[in-house]
């Protein structure tokens, strides 16, 4: 193998990953490094290590599985947009496997989402100057204000935070910046109400907390821990309305106000309402006709004309994933993405590093469908290549 070219290959690897927290900046760019690794990929991967990723990898083989089912359900609905998606991770993996230093990745994306974090921190200012207010807990405004979606900007940070925790645990030497940057994430996930990310973040904290501390610190940083998460809430009141709708005074009960409030109320129960009213159990209904469906539903069930228009206008998808798979493509491919987040489980080695990511990337599916999103199709991977680097990794020092 040429050295230079194995280099120049690595470095365009690297600049894609952390080129991710800026997608919504830069979307055409991630596409953009790649399709140049793809072509490159032919001089510098090697077909065994291709067919051995397909004979070893199970939980790659479990994705290509996922990829065949939709594929041949993709010919009998006539409906093939949603396998494109499903591509990018399958190119992703593929083209990740000449690459071995992934705690310089690791470290370069802690630093990538430790930038993106501080231009929101910095847009957000200016937000506050200009218009004299701060809130945050409804609208899509926090969006356009921050440099990704709130989702998915929480979503890397949890990522960011899972790896500087990690290196925290294994006592690098930068220990100190991992430690500060583990707390300016979690001050800037509360500061912008991005709820997954939270209880992703607060779960993932306590975890650390119980399994990597001793007696004597686990109870002060718990302690500690628990006095900051209430401090965030009684002080920050985006994040009290955006988690207990407490500017809702017309409404009594937190189940009532969710009813009311939260549009995954009415998509999930549309959702369910549209499986078993269909009845495509096996083979589901398509991808673009479970979304046509949906909205035939909100139309039905939906009573307030206001909130009727603004569901069907968005043409709200399941915003969740394992009931996309159900809706779109059946049983059958839905066990295989529960088999697939399995096998990953068992191929982490059941590590900190492992659970806390699919912890999170499972915690996320279950609100949205990130391989809707391109960018939720490459952090998918991300985690992917992540994890499988990991059993690699004890293997080699066997």
């Amino acid at each position: 193998m040429n050295i230079s070219l194995s280099k120049v290959y690595n470095y365009i690897f690297i600049l894609l990953c952390v080129s991710l927290p800026y997608e919504d900046l830069v979307s055409a760019v991630p596409n953009i490094l790649l399709l140049l690794l793809v072509v490159l990929s032919f001089f510098v991967i090697k077909t065994e290590d291709v067919v051995e990723v397909f004979k070893k990898e199970q939980a790659f083989l479990g994705y290509a599985s996922i990829i065949a089912i939709v594929l041949l359900f993709s010919f009998i609905h006539i409906d093939f947009s949603f396998l494109k998606k499903l591509l990018i991770p399958f190119v992703f993996i593929l083209i990740s496997l000449p690459f071995k230093n992934y705690d310089k990745l690791k470290k370069l994306f802690i630093i990538s989402v430790f930038l993106a974090v501080v231009l929101s921190v910095y847009n957000i200012i200016e937000y506050i100057l200009s218009s004299e207010d701060f809130k945050f807990s409804k609208g899509n405004h926090i969006n356009d204000i921050l440099v990704s979606e709130r989702l998915y900007i929480g979503f890397y940070s949890v990522i960011s935070m899972v790896c500087s925790l990690d290196f925290i645990k294994s006592n690098h030497r930068l220990k100190r910046f991992f430690i500060v940057n583990v707390v300016l994430l979690t001050v800037f996930l509360f500061f912008i109400a991005a709820r997954i990310a939270i209880v992703s973040s607060v779960l993932i904290l306590f975890y650390f907390i119980i399994c990597e501390l001793n007696r004597k610190q686990r109870f002060f940083l718990g302690f500690t821990a628990i006095l900051v998460i209430t401090l965030f809430f009684i002080l920050n009141k985006n994040l009290t309305k955006r988690f207990f709708h407490l500017d809702d005074i017309y409404n009594d009960g937190l189940f009532e106000k969710i009813k009311i409030h939260e549009p995954r109320y009415d998509i999930w129960k549309c959702s369910v309402e549209v499986f078993f009213n269909e009845k495509a159990y096996l083979f589901g209904n398509g991808y673009t006709h479970s979304n046509d469906l949906l909205v035939d539903c909100y139309k039905n069930e939906i009573l307030i004309q206001k909130r009727q228009d603004w569901f069907v206008e968005k043409k709200f998808n399941t915003h969740n994933q394992f009931l996309d798979f159900l809706l779109a493509y059946g049983v059958i491919t839905l066990i295989l993405l529960i088999l697939l987040l399995t096998s990953l489980i068992y191929r982490g080695n059941y590590t900190f590093l492992s659970n806390s990511l699919l912890g999170a990337l499972i915690l996320i599916m279950f609100v949205e469908n990130i391989f809707y999103r391109q960018l939720g199709c490459y952090l998918f991977a991300l985690v992917f290549v992540i994890i499988l680097n990991i059993k690699k990794r004890k293997e080699s020092s066997i």
